[in-house]
């Protein structure tokens, strides 16, 4: 059975002489997750917005 440490152990000896990488891989991570959940917002945001106009009860129709 492996301990907390056996895995702080086995992590550190991975990531030795590649921490540089590994934090610009995190860091490019957390833009493409910002960009992802920014596109969603502004999706959604549209989405609303035309379903908010085509149901709009103020626009005038022709009969």
């Amino acid at each position: 059975m492996k301990y907390a440490s056996d895995f702080r152990k086995s992590a550190r000896d991975a990531l030795r002489g590649r921490w540089g990488i590994a934090v610009v891989a995190g860091l490019i991570m957390n833009v493409v997750g910002a960009g992802v959940a920014s596109i969603s917002s502004i999706f959604g945001s549209v989405a609303e917005t035309i379903v908010d106009l085509i149901t709009d009860d103020d626009i005038p129709v022709k009969d």
